[in-house]
């Protein structure tokens, strides 16, 4: 009786029957904010280059900037001051973020003072298409006069509203596997690409777009039109801007029936068309990016090393190598998908940050489980014939094709033999494909498919939550030595004073009243005396990080760490990154160290050198050693 009354409720009627289009904004919506909430600014993959070249866009710089030998572009000193509290966290699984940087991201305020050349060069080469929503929210609140914190969070606004109303056009358009796209949308590691500034978001966009209208062009009972044509050639026209890679795609326009054009003629001419523009576009965005590509041999040298170049990659030479060796290539696709399928199958699912969090095996399968089951067993309207069916999977496999020949051309070694950077979120725009290739069979009962996702997603991102919060929240060091150093006072020893009571660093000797970051002194290295601020401890094991922060007026200052003694061989690493400029001309250099042997009373100390013949004025010191 019970069971019946529950039955015949009204509101579990209409949550049993939800369309699929209206179930993805509900849940979408509160995943989003989720992911959100829990990732720190900047953690994509890239985020912070995808970041530059959205800015460079909004200043109207749509070619890639090629200026000698570098590749990037002028970047205001506020960014580079946003950006540096998540750039090392992003590739340092060790550094965690803390509320105050958040909190301080909303307190910089947007200007265009003292801009600097950054090096970007594995984003300047995307085309204004990829930057779409997010350049148009940076010149707003640019206009606006907003801190960085609201022009990054703009960003990823607008491009999460474009997303949501496109997938949900999508799903609602889209005549057969509405369940299954509706999943495939809502996987973590789709929300956490679209949450974010990279360029893939608008790829996927497009991709899932020109995916569902052939889908609805081949079994709608309507004629294909020049309408119609005119839409394909516009959306694989920007599929090609925004990542030509994906234009393999293009293949899925050979399962619409000839039945449904007038005659073989003007279907001969709208394939003419379709793939004409693909080919045109293709080769003029290729020969832009070609006139601008630097290899890392011939890379700026005092640049090369921290912009994201492959060091043993080239181009020219990996393609003169696949067209010397016949049937090379296709042993690397070989290799690529089945050497190691874990990278790619789980970064398709949930990869987070760098792609170095992922999900746990066991989830990982579950989804895939999951996913093929409502490939093979939804229940749908038109069925995929055996032939459309060998048609999907051709135009998966000419996207993989291309994206891999990519791949391998711009970041393998050469001669290689494998793929090695072949990134689950690259698969976001092809396994639909895949997975509608799969065909789908009959079963006797009607799963609840909202159910079935709602069960899924919840554990998916519950988990990947807690993942998320875990990596970049939770402290796993067992102990932290910390002091800063700010150059005001000296004891009789001529010894500089510090936050920490204990700690005492030398060189006060070296104390200047002429000029200051804060307070009144600062230490002036010169000439005659070019080594300050030494400070030396001992045992420095395995797995220890180290994070230097400092200000200095004038160019060169170089940050040292060195070890001379204990069970561990001799060491020595340093480092002069200059991170931004303030107001005032003080730049902020920072210096990361992550202790890779094991070591046992080993001496170890650190300084600042100044190497030039120019006064340097150091202040402000930062010193921060977390054991593990």
């Amino acid at each position: 009786m019970f069971k019946n009354v529950y039955l015949t409720n009204p509101m579990f009627s209409k949550l049993k029957n939800i369309p699929p289009h209206t179930f993805f904004i509900y849940t979408s919506v509160f995943f989003v904010l989720l992911i959100n909430i829990v990732t720190p600014p900047l953690q994509a993959p890239d985020e912070f280059n995808h970041f530059y070249r959205a800015y460079q866009i909004a200043n109207g710089q749509f070619l890639p900037n090629k200026v000698d030998k570098r590749l990037g572009g002028e970047i205001p000193n506020c960014i580079n001051e946003f950006v540096n509290p998540y750039y090392n966290v992003s590739f340092e699984l060790k550094k965690n973020v803390t509320i105050t940087d958040l909190k301080n991201s909303f307190k910089i305020k947007f200007n265009k003072d003292k801009p600097v050349f950054k090096d970007f060069p594995n984003t300047s080469y995307y085309s204004p298409i990829s930057y779409a929503p997010q350049a148009l929210a940076i010149y707003i609140t640019k206009q606006l006069g907003c801190s960085m914190g609201t022009m990054y969070y703009t960003g990823k606004l607008f491009i999460l509203i474009v997303w949501l109303m496109s997938m949900f056009f999508i799903i609602k358009t889209v005549p057969i596997y509405k369940w299954l796209f509706t999943l495939l949308c809502l996987l973590p590691m789709h929300i956490y690409v679209t949450s974010s500034f990279s360029a893939d978001s608008v790829t996927n966009i497009l991709c899932f777009l020109f995916i569902a209208l052939i889908l609805k062009y081949t079994f709608s009972e309507k004629q294909f039109t020049y309408k119609h044509l005119l839409t394909l050639v516009l959306i694989i026209a920007l599929i090609a801007l925004a990542k030509l890679v994906y234009v393999g795609l293009i293949i899925m326009f050979f399962i619409i029936p000839i039945s449904k054009f007038k005659n073989k003629t003007q279907y001969f001419i709208f394939v003419g068309s379709l793939f004409l523009t693909a080919i045109f576009v293709s080769s003029f965005w290729s020969g832009i990016v070609m006139q601008n590509y630097i290899p890392y041999s011939t890379y700026d040298v005092t640049h090369r090393d921290l912009v994201g170049l492959s060091d043993y990659a080239n181009y020219y030479q990996q393609k003169a190598y696949i067209l010397s060796h016949g049937t090379y290539f296709l042993k690397v696709i070989y290799h690529s998908l089945f050497n190691h399928p874990y990278t790619y199958l789980c970064g398709y699912i949930g990869a987070f940050g760098n792609s170095d969090i992922p999900t746990p095996t066991w989830l990982l399968w579950l989804s895939y489980i999951l996913i093929i089951y409502f490939s093979l067993f939804e229940k749908n309207t038109f069925k995929v014939t055996i032939k459309q069916q060998i048609l999907l999977f051709l135009a998966a496999f000419c996207a993989l094709f291309l994206l891999l020949l990519s791949q391998h051309l711009t970041w393998d070694a050469v001669g290689e033999g494998v793929v090695d950077l072949l990134q689950g979120r690259y698969l976001i725009p092809i396994f639909p494909v895949l997975f509608l290739a799969l065909g789908n069979y009959k079963l006797n009962h009607k799963p609840k498919y909202g159910l079935i996702i709602t069960l899924l997603i919840i554990v998916l991102y519950v988990v990947s939550a807690y993942t998320i919060v875990n990596r970049y929240y939770i402290k796993s060091y067992k102990q932290k030595i910390e002091f800063t150093c700010d150059a005001e006072n000296v004891t009789k020893n001529g010894l500089f004073k510090t936050s920490n009571p204990t700690i005492l660093i030398n060189e006060g000797y070296l104390i200047s009243n002429l000029i200051s970051k804060s307070g009144k002194s600062s230490m002036l290295l010169s000439q005659k005396s070019a080594f300050g601020f030494t400070y030396r401890f001992n045992n420095l094991n395995f797995g220890d990080l180290i994070e230097v922060n400092l200000w200095q007026k004038g160019e060169g200052a170089t940050l040292v760490l060195t070890s001379d003694s204990g069970t561990c061989k001799r060491f020595y690493t340093s480092n002069n990154c200059i991170v931004y400029y303030d107001k005032n001309g003080w730049c902020k250099v920072n210096m990361q160290f992550l202790m890779q042997d094991s070591c046992k009373n080993n001496a170890v100390a650190f300084y600042v050198w100044n190497p030039t013949k120019n006064n340097i004025y150091i202040d402000d010191l930062s010193f921060t050693l977390k054991k593990f």
